[in-house]
């Protein structure tokens, strides 16, 4: 009879069963786990419900739609791109997701330096951590994102998104910023963009 070597990597890791995200959070089961469902998962890739950037998101063809304050290098008006409530139709119970791309499809102005940030609620199953964007920033609870656009010379342009992942019920907030002068018009400071996300079951 074989006896058992508890530093043998067969028996420790090839043939050992795991939960992966159904089981120990954090475990390197858990963990592996979250990697390969992040890039092997099905995406869903979200926009407007009505094409005027209000919630709850759909997805379709209708994309986000958030402007810029006149005031330069300055946040504007909190656009709330997700309610809560979306319909992930996913066939499994999601739990989570992953906003990990944006896809810019029209901006207003050309050549701009933009900053796109997103925060969440942090919906815990029974009532929201943050009531609004302003006290999810106050906490640190935000990512955002650099890029440059020349409106003028552009079809699409779809770049990465590191926000962690957001659970299920969260509302999505998102204001923009640019380099725009107070002189340019609302069309001038908006941009129209999808939100690519990936959903979780743990």
């Amino acid at each position: 009879m074989k006896k058992y070597n508890p530093f043998d990597r067969a028996s420790v890791i090839e043939n050992k069963a795991v939960k992966g995200l159904l089981g120990t959070e954090n475990s390197l089961a858990y963990k592996v786990h979250e990697i390969e469902k992040h890039l092997h998962s099905g995406g869903r890739w979200w926009g407007s419900n009505d094409g005027d950037g209000d919630s709850p998101a759909a997805q379709g063809l209708l994309p986000f739609k958030v402007i810029a304050s006149d005031t330069q290098y300055t946040f504007g008006t909190v656009v709330e791109i997700f309610a809560g409530s979306e319909n992930w139709n996913y066939g499994e119970t999601i739990t989570k997701f992953d906003p990990h791309e944006i896809f810019v499809v029209e901006v207003g102005k050309a050549p701009l330096v933009w900053k796109l940030r997103l925060a969440n609620s942090g919906w815990n199953g029974s009532a929201h951590t943050y009531a609004d964007m302003a006290a999810a920033v106050t906490a640190g609870k935000y990512s955002d994102v650099l890029f440059k656009i020349d409106a003028t010379n552009f079809d699409a342009y779809p770049f990465t998104f590191q926000s962690g992942r957001i659970n299920i019920g969260s509302k999505v907030w998102c204001q923009v910023m640019n380099s725009s002068s107070s002189a340019d018009n609302d069309a001038a400071r908006t941009i129209q963009f999808f939100l690519g996300a990936h959903g979780y079951i743990g």
